[in-house]
């Protein structure tokens, strides 16, 4: 006897469920994810490919064994997971990290759930790991560029904006406020905002320039803009234009600086060029500036007067040209001195002027030094003394020939100044008086006179030398009784004054 049961619909679930089986086991080995089926205590059940590939370890190495990827200070975390798991949580995009069998670290998205088994309670869980490193460096990446330009723009004196042509908006950074006193908040974000605070000359020299950038990539200029206060602020502008693939302009980005403090300089540092050029030019002598080499670096008119020579010239020829042969070693020897010291220079030498004569200046320099401390440049002149060297040779041959008509005098000759200081003393005097150079220069000279003609002698010189008395009067000199007759001049030198009183002795 025999029984027949109709399994016709359980072959069909068994049917449905082998194919479920294999569809899941083929999108599991298919997954670009990391997928693991494991039992709540860590037992691998299940490691697919791409799980293989993110951390290193094999199937045949990892199945029937706990769970390789979790490092030692992730062991408690991992075991909170599991048990929450096990008790029926679901856990979606968690962010952690990972092990990899070379020991490196991988960051993932962490997904996780429970399967159930037959009596109800958990028996496995479903792990998907999402490789998102590069992801997290991107943004790492991202956040300190970020960092970066929210520190530059806070450096910096001025703003970075972004204007949206087609939607006519415009970003405008925090700058703003340092810039012209409103914050990026409180300013309409369009064009027409800001064009309506540059100031009126500025923007029709502006507008004047659009058609320029019909075809520019690029743009920079410098204009004025309205300060809250009511002030003008000095801007430098430079902005990039992008266009789209017809080669419409459709944005334009660039960065606005503040430039006030700058032009301010720029326009000091003139007018103090101004009035070293209007000095230069109008002080007799001839001026120039060289760098720290001797190179020259400009010349004033005076210069160019005197020697015919151009900047350009004496640069190519060089100053030593136009020097007296006699006189370049001494004035190459002492510029030389100075460069290497440091010190002001000062020599004194023959210039050749444009018709070809040579003229006596004195040279003089002193070095220019920078913010550091440092030479930077030497200014320098030369002053015509041709007449003063004239006059120092004709002086010294009018001594020369006083000294050689005293010395051959028949009478003696006497210099003093109007102390009684004396400076010279003929050769007649030495002989006649045995008093040697030594012991009577000065106010040695003096102890010749007789004791009894002392007072006398001394009230009669004092007498006619500060008067300019041309009187005779007469002494006797140690034991010799002479008749003298003296006579005072009084010389007048540099201002006027009376620096010596020549008496001439006769004996």
């Amino acid at each position: 006897m025999g029984v027949g049961i109709d399994i016709t619909d359980r072959k069909r679930i068994e049917q449905q469920l082998r194919q479920t089986n294999q569809t899941l086991s083929t999108l599991i080995a298919a997954s670009p994810l990391a997928i693991a089926l494991i039992k709540p205590d860590a037992e691998v059940k299940l490691w697919n490919q791409a799980a293989e590939s993110l951390f290193g370890w094999s199937e045949s190495e990892v199945l029937g064994r706990p769970i390789p990827i979790v490092s030692q200070e992730q062991l408690n975390e991992c075991l909170q997971l599991r048990e929450a798991t096990a008790r029926g949580e679901t856990f979606l995009g968690m962010e952690t990290y990972r092990q990899k069998q070379d020991g490196s670290k991988v960051i993932v998205s962490l997904s996780a759930a429970p399967l159930y088994g037959d009596n109800g309670s958990v028996s496995e869980i479903v792990v998907i790991f999402q490789d998102i490193t590069a992801q997290k460096r991107a943004e790492a990446a991202l956040r300190q560029l970020n960092e970066r330009f929210q520190a530059a723009m806070q450096a910096v004196d001025g703003i970075v904006f972004e204007w949206n042509l087609p939607e006519n908006s415009v970003y405008r950074s925090e700058g703003l406020f340092q810039l012209l006193g409103v914050k990026p908040e409180d300013a309409d974000p369009t064009r027409e905002w800001w064009a309506d605070r540059i100031h009126p000359d500025d923007l029709i020299y502006l507008q004047s320039k659009l058609a320029s950038l019909a075809s520019a990539d690029r743009y920079q200029d410098e204009y004025r803009v309205r300060h809250q206060d009511g002030s003008w602020v000095d801007v430098w502008e430079r902005g990039c234009l992008q266009r789209d693939e017809q080669g419409k302009i459709i944005a334009v980005v660039g960065f606005t600086t503040n430039i006030t403090d700058r032009k301010l300089a720029l326009s000091q540092l003139q007018e103090s060029e101004e009035r070293y050029r209007y000095l230069v030019e109008s002080i007799p002598q001839l001026v120039w500036t060289a760098g720290i080499q001797g190179n020259l670096l400009d010349v004033n008119q005076r210069w160019s007067t005197y020697t015919g020579q151009t900047l350009a010239e004496v640069q190519a020829q060089g100053w030593q040209a136009i020097v007296h042969p006699e006189d370049l070693p001494e004035l190459g020897a002492c510029w030389r001195a100075a460069q290497q010291t440091g010190s002001d220079y000062q020599a004194e030498g023959r210039l050749r002027r444009c018709d070809g004569t040579y003229r006596w200046h004195l040279h003089q320099a002193i070095p220019i030094a920078g913010e550091c401390g440092q030479i930077i440049k030497w200014f320098g002149t030369a002053t015509d003394i041709q007449d003063r060297k004239q006059a120092e040779a004709a002086l010294r041959d009018s001594e020369e020939q006083f000294r050689n008509l005293a010395d051959n005098a028949p009478f003696m000759v006497w210099v003093t100044d109007p102390t009684g200081y004396c400076t010279y003393l003929s050769q007649s005097w030495y002989e006649f008086t045995g008093q040697t150079e030594a012991s009577s220069l000065g106010f040695g000279w003096l102890k010749v006179t007789h004791p009894e003609d002392c007072e006398s002698a001394e009230r009669a010189f004092w007498q006619r030398t500060i008067a300019g008395n041309r009187s005779a009067w007469s002494t006797a000199c140690g034991a010799l009784t002479a008749s003298i007759f003296g006579r005072s001049m009084l010389l007048a030198r540099d201002l006027g004054l009376a620096v010596n009183t020549k008496v001439m002795w006769v004996r």
